[in-house]
């Protein structure tokens, strides 16, 4: 007799075929008796080969985002409101672009086209002569990342929890990785060529460990089970009506988007007030008064932030992995949100309203670590929790993370116009008038870019 599990659908199909008369029966597992993760069934290679496309994919964010890198491609009078702009109108195009169009082509054709685009970013920044390397660059770079990080976790979702979870670990310790590579260039004084080839290598690492991958296991029937035997049943994309998009949004509205909505509006204010007002007027205060030394101080705060952070990815591959979303309520994420949002506003406070004066770098790298920690959290544990909830339609879950992309991206793009209006300009006034003009012995400076640091007349 053989026996055989289908654990895609709210109860397992236990399918019993006698030998003896060949008649086939069916068991039926009430979901509620499924408390328990089923045991991996796919080899240890394939869960490394996972592990390294999570690396992968999101590794070139940490690097591309590194103090370093910036430098090479930044502008002089540097003005953060419209590289937030492009860096979430273009995110938006890419996650809106996985579920309309590109759910219609098979996973193969969508990775090669995402990884694709990220190389032909990185010759952009190497070879385009500025402006235009940064803002091309730039603009091909976020469209591809944002659609390739919608692609890959909505594609391991349809497998077992196992393999959602190395993947999520590895794009959390992609933050490491990245700025481990970073400070290595750093220490050993490469150049830009080096850091422009770097970039252009990740994406073929990518797609290398990808195609490695049994891709067999991506493909869907017509009743969206997953199968290895291509010639059994025909193989369709997983593409909703809007009418199963609108059931699969009400299942996610008040179990995630309320939570998730507060968390990404926190963490767009936060990073809008950070990259470079907060950052630049904690270490010029601190007594860097040069733009590569503070470059090299977020560095290292960036490989800190990272080592930290580091550990809640391990944790997802580990049992820990399984036990809290199996065992604690969703709405726990409640508590990392809510701490985000307290230390937001502790900064916000000091800055805007000049409650404090610069904070020393020690509290600084707290809070940075402590925020990055919080967000960390809740970004590998929720496309998790969501392969383990038991309370949403399991043929839903590709287009419920993508939503989540989606949900994060349009609050970005919707926050930036609200920053490039009036919002960065109000950070930067009330930077220098709390801060900059008040402590003008301590050379503290609101931007990198200022004529305090390089010379530079804006």
């Amino acid at each position: 007799m053989s026996v055989s599990l289908d654990s895609n659908e709210n109860t397992n199909m236990i399918m019993a075929d006698d030998s003896n008369d060949g008649a086939e029966k069916q068991l039926t597992v009430p979901s509620s008796d499924r408390n328990e993760e089923p045991k991996p069934t796919i080899s240890k290679g394939q869960l490394i080969l996972t592990f390294i496309v999570g690396i992968t994919t999101d590794i070139s964010a940490s690097y591309f985002g590194s103090a370093t890198f910036q430098g090479y491609i930044a502008l002089p009078c540097f003005n953060p409101a419209p590289g937030i702009l492009i860096g979430s109108i273009a995110p938006l195009l890419g996650s809106l672009f996985v579920p309309f169009l590109m759910s219609k082509f098979s996973p193969e054709v969508s990775v090669i086209f995402c990884a694709s685009l990220q190389f032909l970013a990185g010759l952009f920044f190497w070879w385009l002569p500025s402006p235009f390397n940064y803002y091309f660059g730039d603009i091909v770079y976020r469209f591809s990342l944002g659609a390739l990080v919608s692609v890959y976790p909505s594609l391991f979702t349809r497998l077992e929890p196992m393999v959602i979870r190395c993947y999520m670990g590895g794009v959390t310790l992609s933050l490491l990785f990245g700025q481990v590579v970073v400070i290595i260039f750093d220490a050993i004084g490469v150049g830009r060529t080096t850091h422009m080839i770097t970039l252009c290598i990740f994406p073929v690492v990518n797609v290398s460990a990808f195609y490695f991958l049994d891709r067999s296991q991506f493909r869907q029937t017509k009743n969206g089970d997953n199968h290895h035997n291509g010639d059994e049943e025909k193989v369709v994309s997983n593409v909703l009506s809007p009418t199963e998009m609108l059931s699969a949004s009400k299942e996610m509205a008040y179990r995630y988007y309320l939570w998730y909505f507060s968390f990404v509006l926190c963490v767009k204010f936060f990073f809008n007030m950070d990259f470079p007002y907060i950052g630049s007027s904690v270490f010029s205060y601190a007594g860097f008064d040069t733009k590569m030394e503070i470059f090299l101080e977020l560095d290292k705060l960036n490989i800190y932030t990272s080592s930290v952070i580091a550990v809640v990815g391990i944790s997802v591959m580990t049992p820990l992995g399984r036990i809290i979303p199996s065992n604690i309520n969703i709405y726990f994420m409640w508590v990392p949100t809510l701490s985000c949002v307290f230390m937001a506003i502790t900064l916000m406070v000091g800055l805007l309203a000049g409650a404090f004066p610069p904070l020393p770098p020690g509290w600084y790298i707290s809070f940075k670590v402590m925020l990055s920690l919080c967000a960390t959290l809740i970004g590998a544990y929720t496309i998790v929790y969501i392969a383990f909830d038991k309370t949403m339609t399991a043929k839903y879950h590709e287009f419920q993370v993508q939503s989540l992309y989606m949900l994060s991206n349009a609050i970005g793009f919707i926050f930036s116009l609200f920053s490039l209006f009036w919002f960065s300009a109000h950070v930067r006034m009330a930077c220098d008038t709390n801060y900059q003009d008040v402590y003008t012995t301590e050379n503290v400076t609101c931007s990198f870019y200022d004529n305090t640091v390089d010379g530079f007349d804006c």
